[in-house]
């Protein structure tokens, strides 16, 4: 028979009543300089805040009183200056910070006109900062954290190694970009007198890297609209199929016009015109809202359009040309990127690095159009970008076009023909 060991209980401890044994009043009654039971005979600072309403404490981290009075006038004085200045007294944690820039960035979304020489931001630009601050800052110092423990090296090398330990995918322009946004939250937060400037954060110098864009090379484009081809099937049911219908149209229309996602989602029946040249249908697309303003698209395969119309019932003006067929609402972004990663998991384009997302059709288009002599002015005006971004971004192809080697075979209108094949 086993008897139980027998555990020492843990008595329950009785926290005594805090009594002061010393106090004094200094600076006119504004300070009270005292210790108490509880303080291990070392002097507090207390100092009452009307705007805060509520006492601000502190200890003076000493037992000698001359010293204390010393350390106490020298935290009065630096409390007044904060509060002349507008500075918090009281420290903020890193979600607080984030909850009041969030606030603020929020009142920024502009409605209407969207791209250059506006003002404020998007709907979807707030969606990126909040991602960018939300799971990213204030995955990295934590949200409890409080702002006056943050010293301006907090972030230099510690942030990227953080993000490639999270993502070890994450390209240098997208910790950049962030970076950038970081160093706007702590701006943001120097000016409502939160921290003080030198805790804006430095970071290492990083390049983007991302002179060579994305675009999918002849056997790549090839593939995906093969792979189209047989994206259906019977057993099917009609739904299915009439969404995939539409994410087809939707990929084929960026690879042919250059425009940007979220300017194709927002493109209306409206927007659109059809016209012949040189016995090829041609499009016209009006962009009312893009990233770099209003502009004129004109891209091939208008075909495409036309074919479109023949699936919906939203055919109105005002009606999205890529619609929930059920509520003719914006198809949903949802449903296009569950069938994109349907397209790339089941070709070889799964083991392309990094992984190919909708924004390479565009690049796509722009480099088949280079090298099907398209002037770079021109094609610059229609893809809603500068000249110099052009030659910046896409100087691989025009290098590629000097090369007998890779160009030999290219004849100068075969990338439309790949684009226009299905």
């Amino acid at each position: 028979m086993t008897t139980k060991k027998k555990t020492k209980r843990k008595t329950k401890q009785i926290q005594t009543k805090f009594v002061r044994t010393d106090e004094h009043e200094l600076h006119g009654g504004d300070v009270l300089l005292y210790r108490g039971s509880r303080s291990g005979k070392n002097w507090q600072f207390r100092m009452w805040i009307s705007e805060d309403k509520k006492y601000f404490r502190q200890s003076l981290r000493t037992k000698d009183k001359d010293v204390a009075i010393e350390r106490s006038t020298e935290l009065y004085l630096e409390t007044h200056h904060k509060m002349k200045s507008g500075m918090k007294i009281f420290d903020t944690t890193v979600r607080e910070l984030v909850n009041d820039y969030l606030q603020e960035q929020k009142k920024r979304i502009r409605i209407g006109g969207v791209g250059k020489g506006n003002i404020g931001i998007t709907d979807g630009r707030y969606v990126t900062i909040r991602t960018q601050v939300e799971r990213h800052m204030c995955g990295f110092l934590g949200e409890d954290t409080k702002l006056s423990k943050l010293r301006n090296d907090t972030f230099r090398h510690k942030y990227t190694q953080y993000r490639r330990k999270k993502n070890p995918s994450v390209q240098d322009v997208t910790i950049i970009n962030e970076r950038a946004t970081i160093g706007n939250v702590f701006r943001h937060a120097l000016h409502k007198g939160l921290i003080q400037s030198n805790q804006v954060p430095l970071f290492e110098e990083m390049t983007k890297n991302a002179n060579k864009r994305d675009a999918f090379d002849r056997n790549e484009w090839k593939e995906i609209y093969k792979y189209l081809h047989s994206w259906t099937n019977k057993k099917m049911s009609e739904n299915e199929k009439l969404e995939r219908e539409l994410v087809k149209f939707f990929i084929l229309i960026l690879a042919n016009t250059g425009t940007r996602f979220g300017e194709l989602r927002l493109c209306r029946w409206g927007n659109v015109s059809i016209f012949s040249e040189d016995k090829v249908v041609k499009c016209k697309i009006k962009i009312e809202v893009g990233k770099t303003g209003k502009r004129v698209v004109i891209g091939r395969r208008g075909d495409l359009f036309q074919k479109l119309k023949r699936l919906t019932k939203w055919k109105d003006k005002n009606d999205f040309v890529f619609v929930d067929m059920k509520t003719g609402n914006q198809f949903p972004k949802k449903t296009l990127y569950k069938y994109w990663n349907e397209i790339i998991k089941n070709t070889s384009l799964k083991d392309k690095q990094p992984k190919p997302t909708f924004y390479c059709l565009r690049h796509t288009y722009v480099t088949f159009r280079l090298y099907a002599d398209v002037p770079i002015s021109d094609l610059s005006q229609n893809i809603g970008c500068s000249v110099h971004f052009c030659e910046t971004h896409y100087r691989h192809v025009m290098v590629e076009k000097k090369s007998k080697t890779l160009t030999q075979n290219w004849k100068k209108d075969e990338s439309s023909k790949f684009l226009m094949e299905l």
